[in-house]
């Protein structure tokens, strides 16, 4: 395994007899890397977590971490990794800085290290509460805390985010590229597309137990945005951008056209020489559910076609 690759996933197949939660799933995570892993509920994402964290065992394939073979009989490397997996178990009628303070003293974490994590996830404040007084968010935020109290090299968080108010979902995205750029690698797992695309530098999209893609964020969207333009009648302003220079392409959808290649007020003058004004004219980019959406209607199309 290279000295620069701090996850490798190879052929991972699991079942569930008979239901088959994982299909040969192969991915890799450079280390300081934040790599989203993303698909809606159901479609294996937390099956691979449990095996990455060496709670059960494959039906076959192999993981590694940092170069270190991962199963539930070979887990040492597992020290060097913070989890966010399953519900938190803390104790209720202690404070949350108590909490820390315990998984502090088995990892050999320092007490001002307690303080720091406590002031990254943004409970300070609420340091000495009891955690049976905490919102789903605040549980949420003390078990980030715990899964950075032993200064991990990996991060592996599954749904992070749940419970957060838009506030800290958006406070959580500076912490998880504050981590990267210290050096941790951050595995996120998430069914919120749109908020996970704007952190992450990889990502694969998984379906059903398959990858569907993995690559660059910006690869996956598919570089350049495109114009849309509302326009009556469609038919005819589509025909004249056909011919209008450094138009790329047009594509009508929906209620708009799709024009890519040149910039909106090319649009509009190029339209508005032949007698034709849209109504509206919106700069418009890809994003990961649209690009997940048409994976999946290309993939459905191929499995009727068999």
């Amino acid at each position: 395994m290279k000295q620069d690759v701090a996850i490798r996933v190879d052929d991972l197949t699991h079942y569930y007899n008979p239901v088959r939660a994982l299909d040969a799933v192969s991915i890799q995570v450079d280390k300081g890397q934040v790599f989203g892993f993303l698909g809606p509920n159901g479609a294996g994402k937390s099956t691979a977590i449990s095996i990455m964290l060496g709670l059960q065992y494959p039906t076959s394939g192999r993981v590694e971490i940092l170069g270190e073979r991962v199963s539930p009989l070979h887990n040492q490397v597992l020290c060097r990794v913070g989890s966010m997996f399953g519900s938190p178990g803390f104790i209720p009628h202690l404070s949350g800085k108590e909490n820390l303070q315990i998984l502090a003293r088995i990892s050999g974490a320092t007490e001002s290290h307690v303080r720091s994590v406590l002031e990254q996830v943004g409970l300070l404040g609420a340091a000495k509460k009891k955690v049976a007084s905490y919102s789903l968010g605040m549980k949420q935020r003390l078990a980030l805390a715990a899964a950075l109290v032993h200064h991990p090299d990996v991060l592996i968080l599954d749904e992070p985010t749940n419970g957060f108010d838009p506030v800290y979902i958006r406070e959580f995205r500076e912490l998880v590229r504050s981590l990267a750029k210290s050096g941790v690698t951050v595995f996120l797992s998430s069914h919120l597309l749109y908020e996970v695309e704007q952190v992450c530098d990889r990502v694969a999209l998984l379906h059903h137990g398959q990858v569907l893609a993995q690559g660059a964020v910006s690869q996956l969207l598919g570089g350049q945005p495109v114009t849309r333009v509302r326009v009556c009648p469609m038919d005819a302003a589509a025909e004249t951008l056909r011919n209008c220079p450094g138009v790329q392409h047009v594509q009508v959808g929906g209620d708009y056209l799709e024009v890519g290649g040149i910039p909106g007020q090319d649009i509009v003058a190029c339209l508005a020489h032949n007698g034709i004004f849209p109504s509206e004219v919106v700069r418009h980019r890809n994003h990961l559910e649209e690009t997940f959406m048409a994976l999946v209607q290309d993939s459905q199309a191929k499995d009727t076609s068999l």
